[in-house]
């Protein structure tokens, strides 16, 4: 690799590394440009160490946040941080560098050939974007994809109902793809096609925002958030009485907006769910006095056996009583779970041993029956995933996502949370409910227009409306369109590729000149 080849790598990786951590809306267009222009020409094997390089950079950049983030979750070191993003990092330049190395295993060299080859990388770049959020999902900080540095701009979004998330992200490969070209081969039209993908996104995305008369369809429901906001190392010991007593007053102050819905956090009541709870018949009191059909959903701990639990949201009616459960899913690695389970799980502790190994996963994607229609919850992480609000049947009237990210203040994690769940309102077309502890919280319609949004240090309630709705997006509905549309691409590809080769290859028979 000479210097020019490693300064552009490294170019790259830092302006998708600044995509990644603004997040920046702009830049990811043409990140990987630099890159591209780096291996142009060059073998499968003279592509491994440039792309290694600019995926190793992206990935330190991005990770930045983890030593504080491990010292005040898991009291690590320092020292234990910086480790740990170095082998994250390795791992994320293995990602960041595997769609380059194939793409130069199968690309056409004839410079005539470049709109099929803009079609086949931006189509392996996104089937290995979709292959890395099947593979250990509960390790979201790898999870990073194109889309993820659009989601704060409203715009550049409005593709996800069609093809999902990802797909937005097949986009602004192929952008970064045809730019790349147009450097290399010194061709205008190759740039103009570029910058036509480009606007031709964000003014769709402008029309159907300016569409958003729909929006009123429906019903509007007044949905209240009860932000208790309470410090990642709180005790309840000590502070148990205070804060209850002050999400208490927050509900009773709910009362005046007469809401349908409250909506607490993760594990707002940090204890086991008990029926007769006293904080529930606090409720049943309060609600008794006002709407009788009002409804919450408050985060609780399920006991299982032995000293195991769920990460549970509960449905509560009016009278304290539970109508509904959904346990968490896809458990964060390392701190729910361990990243492998084994019998002999004191091994190699650094992956099979979790934080908080009495957390079980649940098994059921179930929806919460509220009176407004069905609930679909998303228990922190599990919003960042692409394809996980999916289920089989009738879908859900509205999203929800409680988390608590009290752990990940002064991190670029808590706006990335928010706008990356907003994702998944625009990919879904439901409007989101998001309450997350001392994170970001606030209202999101299913065009992805942010009705409310609070971030505060003090307990807070924040209320705004949602239209809960029946209607189901394409991708919602076809969730592997694009992906099989994209791996029939690339092994197109492969055929025309390799099939040109052994043609070319073959001798002609004397009969047939």
């Amino acid at each position: 690799m000479n210097r020019l080849s490693f300064f552009l790598a490294i170019i790259s990786g830092l302006l998708m590394g600044l995509s990644a951590t603004e997040p920046n809306a702009w830049l990811v267009w043409v990140g990987l440009v630099p890159l591209l222009v780096a291996i142009h020409g060059k073998t499968p094997g003279q592509i491994v160490a440039p792309g290694l390089a600019a995926g190793y950079t992206f990935g330190i950049v991005q990770l930045l946040w983890m030593p504080p983030v491990l010292a005040r979750y898991a009291g690590a070191s320092l020292f234990a941080g910086i480790a740990g993003i170095l082998l994250m990092a390795l791992y994320i330049a293995i990602w960041f560098a595997l769609p380059f190395y194939l793409f130069a295993l199968i690309r056409h060299n004839k410079s005539g050939k470049w709109l099929i080859n803009a079609l086949t990388f931006s189509a392996l770049f996104f089937l290995l974007e979709w292959l890395r959020m099947q593979i250990l999902p509960g390790m979201v900080w790898d999870k990073f994809y194109l889309a993820c540095a659009v989601s704060p701009n409203k715009y550049m979004i409005q593709l996800a109902p069609l093809t999902g998330a990802l797909g937005i992200g097949l986009l602004i490969a192929m952008v970064n793809y045809l730019v790349a070209a147009a450097i290399v081969r010194k061709r205008g039209l190759l740039l103009g096609i570029a910058l036509a993908l480009f606007v031709f996104n964000f003014l769709y995305g402008a029309l159907r925002l300016g569409q958003g008369g729909s929006e009123r369809d429906g019903l509007s429901h007044t949905v209240g958030l009860v932000c208790e906001n309470v410090h990642a190392e709180t005790r309840w010991t000590s502070s148990g009485d205070r804060i209850i007593s002050t999400m208490l007053r927050l509900v009773d102050e709910s009362r005046r907006h007469d809401p349908t819905l409250l909506v607490w956090s993760e594990t707002a009541l940090p204890w086991t769910f008990q029926e007769n709870d006293d904080i529930l018949l606090a409720l049943a009191g309060i609600f008794s006095q006002g709407n009788a059909s009002m409804q919450s959903i408050i985060g609780y701990q399920t006991q299982a056996e032995g000293d195991h639990v769920y990460n549970s949201a509960y449905l509560i009616n009016a009278d304290g009583s539970a109508a509904g459960r959904y346990d968490k899913n896809t458990l964060l690695s390392f701190f729910e779970e361990p990243l492998i389970r084994t019998r002999t799980s004191t091994a190699v502790p650094m992956v099979t041993i979790g934080g908080f190994d009495h957390v079980l996963r649940g098994h059921e994607t179930t929806y919460l029956p509220t009176h407004i229609g069905n609930a679909r919850v998303m228990i922190c992480n599990e919003s960042l995933l692409p394809d996980y609000a999916r289920k089989k049947g009738e879908p859900p009237a509205f999203l929800v996502n409680i988390s608590n990210d009290a752990w990940l203040e002064n991190t670029q994690n808590i706006a990335q949370h928010f706008y990356i769940a907003r994702l998944r309102a625009v990919e879904y077309n439901k409007d989101m409910v998001i309450n997350s502890n001392r994170g970001m919280s606030g209202i999101v319609s299913r065009l992805g227009v942010v009705q409310t949004i609070s971030q505060s240090n003090h307990p807070e309630l924040v209320v705004g409306t949602i239209r809960p709705n029946r209607k189901t997006s394409f991708f919602a509905r076809f969730p592997l369109f694009f992906p099989v549309l994209a791996l029939l691409c690339v092994i197109f590809q492969i055929f025309f590729t390799f099939g040109i080769a052994k043609a070319r290859t073959t001798p002609t028979h004397p009969l047939t000149k």
